[in-house]
């Protein structure tokens, strides 16, 4: 179909894709054909049709990118998404392909070939260390029981909307942190979680089903503190919100009963790192450590759960369901130099340490001396 315009193009696709990716996905994919119509219309305007694409045209586009100074992951991204959409046009046969210089068709695969050319080499993406987070979940614990401790007795929580909201909150906060920490889920897919799904009989499971990132089919494991704290939350909300069937809600005064929104479970995480960074200076903690604190968001969670198992010997494929990687390789490359660090640091504490003085015969360390009737 020659006369298919390129905005329809770009919107049959992403319409198309609509049932088979996640709503981030498609939200980076929008973005990024976004950028591409943007420039085509301010840079080469009398170009309106998908088959007036050629190679010129298309790496003239990605020459643009690399000036914009996008880093060199972001503009893999871009590319790579403007490559999938020309593969979807040429599969469907809307579109012949895409001309060379020479005026020869070339296929999707050999427009990403010729504009990888053009884009920096990629190392392969590597886990980033996080900071000790096993006081994290401890924090709004004892947030809890601060509240607690200063309303003996106990309130009629119905006649007082700040507290109730406060008290609800923090069940919720600890929670939720416990859930990321239990589960090394993403925080997508821990906020999608139900009340269905996760109490299905009036009992948390230990266990719950969900569909994760590329339409893969995982459970996410809920430890006894996730679920001894999820059960307490749901007990306290549900003679407030009953009808709630989100897992983690609002509570007020925004989106009061829907589901928590990423933004305010990012904001959750970041207070309760915030205060571990705050404890752990105080302790005379170093400010790289500190900084590392500060930083941490709710996926920092997954990365401490994976690096924490491998470090007591976890296997990869075991890691792999886990984690709802597409296969043992992804997660064995993106975590390798986490053991490449368990190696080091093994080497430091057990290796025997060099003689700095030469010519002092010391023998093997604690090696026994050779009995003469000893024949082994």
């Amino acid at each position: 179909m020659d006369d298919l315009t390129i905005s329809q193009a770009l919107s049959n696709w992403l319409g198309d894709l609509a049932d088979t990716r996640s709503p981030e996905t498609l939200k980076s994919y929008d973005y990024a054909v976004r950028a591409f119509s943007t420039w085509l219309h301010t840079a080469q305007p009398q170009i309106k049709l998908a088959s007036q694409l050629d190679a010129t045209v298309l790496k003239a586009y990605v020459d643009y990118l690399i000036n914009r100074g996008l880093d060199d992951r972001t503009l893999h991204q871009y590319v790579g998404v403007l490559t999938r959409w020309l593969r979807s046009l040429i599969d469907a046969g809307e579109l012949a392909g895409v001309r060379n210089q020479r005026g020869k068709l070339m296929s999707a695969a050999g427009v990403r070939a010729m504009l990888a050319q053009q884009l920096p080499r990629l190392e392969p993406a590597v886990a980033p260390r996080v900071p000790n987070l096993q006081q994290l979940p401890a924090y709004y614990a004892q947030q809890l029981r601060a509240f607690l401790t200063a309303r003996p007795g106990y309130i009629a929580l119905h006649d007082k909307p700040a507290e109730l909201r406060m008290y609800l909150n923090l069940l919720r906060n600890r929670a939720l942190i416990a859930t990321l920490f239990s589960t090394g889920g993403r925080i997508n897919e821990v906020l999608s979680l139900t009340l269905r799904g996760v109490r299905p009989r009036g009992v948390v499971v230990d266990a719950v089903r969900i569909t994760g990132k590329g339409r893969k089919q995982r459970s996410l494991h809920l430890n006894q503190l996730a679920r001894s704290w999820i059960a307490d939350y749901l007990e306290v909300r549900a003679a407030f919100f009953p009808d709630a069937n989100a897992l983690f809600i609002s509570h007020g005064p925004r989106g009061k009963g829907q589901a928590l929104s990423d933004v305010s479970a990012w904001k959750i995480v970041k207070e309760a790192a915030e205060a571990l960074a705050d404890l752990r200076r105080t302790e005379g903690a170093t400010e790289a450590e500190v900084q590392a604190l500060l930083a941490v968001s709710p996926h920092s969670l997954r990365h401490f759960l994976a690096q924490a198992m491998l470090d007591e010997g976890a296997d990869y494929k075991d890691l792999t369901a886990i984690l709802g990687h597409s296969s043992a390789v992804v997660t064995e490359q993106y975590y390798a130099r986490l053991d490449d660090e368990r190696v080091l640091e093994i080497i430091d504490t057990f290796a025997p340490r060099p003689t700095l003085e030469f010519g002092t015969t010391t023998g093997r360390p604690n090696a026994p001396e050779k009995s003469s009737d000893d024949h082994t």
